[in-house]
């Protein structure tokens, strides 16, 4: 079982003639005719090459975390042996908000390109002008020192320091998670996020967002890398908070396609048959 971003070296072996057994779960996009969006930056390392894509028809089992990602497997890449698993999040205890005078905006994730978080910043700041709100970067990465340029000492702006449990530490005080990634699989800080009925804010047509917030019905969703439209939809989220809280609670209900049934015990069933 090989699930690193790189599995040209074994497909080769498969490839050639060695016997041993190949399952591939996809950890990142996969150059397909769906994601349109994020294609705009397949320069990125984050995509899986499509030539090495089309090995994967020798792998004796690929999982992937979408159906756009299955059905192209098998349709351009005529990977027969493609099936949809979804990532596992486990609901947690509903918590109660209810709108505020000041709001705590997260970016939680790493700091580099590929999550974008000098997009969030930028625009967090413009919309600070408009909006009394507070804007939190709980990370780490090489863009640090960049992000803390662009706040300039910003007192409204803070920087908390990589934990891996940070709903755990900060789940009191969030009142919007923001998701801001040029390109992505399944987005687990989305998807932790919704288990623990916080807001959310994500970019349309990247990854799994479109799947965890129902189209907009359970979050927010703008236009991926457009400013203006980020920044009507997180003023428009907070305007309205109450029915971004409602929005959140059918997120949480609607995390059902993602219980540890669906996830963990279908991917058991496909292992033992390989």
């Amino acid at each position: 079982i090989f699930s690193l971003d790189d599995h040209l070296f074994l497909l080769i072996l498969k490839l050639i003639g060695f016997n041993f057994k190949l399952i591939i779960r996809t950890p990142n996009p996969i150059f397909n005719i769906y994601n349109k969006d994020e294609l705009r930056f397949i320069s990125n390392k984050g995509f899986t090459n499509k030539y090495e894509t089309y090995l994967y028809k020798f792998a004796n089992l690929v999982i992937s975390y979408s159906q756009q990602n299955v059905s192209s497997l098998k349709k351009t890449f005529k990977v027969k042996n493609a099936k949809l698993i979804y990532n596992f999040f486990e609901k947690k205890t509903p918590r109660r908000k209810k709108p505020k005078k000041k709001y705590n905006i997260f970016f939680i994730g790493r700091f580099v390109d590929s999550k974008d978080p000098i997009f969030f910043l930028k625009n967090m700041i413009e919309i600070s002008k408009k909006a009394d709100v507070k804007i939190h970067l709980l990370g780490e990465g090489k863009l640090l020192k960049t992000l803390k340029d662009i706040s300039k000492n910003n007192r409204n702006i803070k920087f908390l320091k990589y934990t891996d449990k940070p709903y755990k530490k900060y789940l009191k005080i969030i009142d919007l998670i923001c998701i801001t990634s040029k390109f992505d699989g399944t987005p687990n800080v989305l998807g932790e996020a919704i288990a623990r009925s916080i807001p959310c804010v994500a970019p349309r047509n990247v990854g799994l967002a479109n799947t965890l917030l129902n189209n907009g019905k359970y979050g927010h969703l703008y236009t991926q890398a457009n400013d203006k439209s980020f920044q009507k939809t997180i003023i428009n989220a907070l305007k309205n908070y109450k029915a971004t809280i409602k929005k959140s609670m059918l997120a949480l209900k609607g995390l059902d396609k993602f219980s540890k049934k669906n996830t963990l015990k279908n991917l058991d069933n496909l292992l033992s048959k390989v």
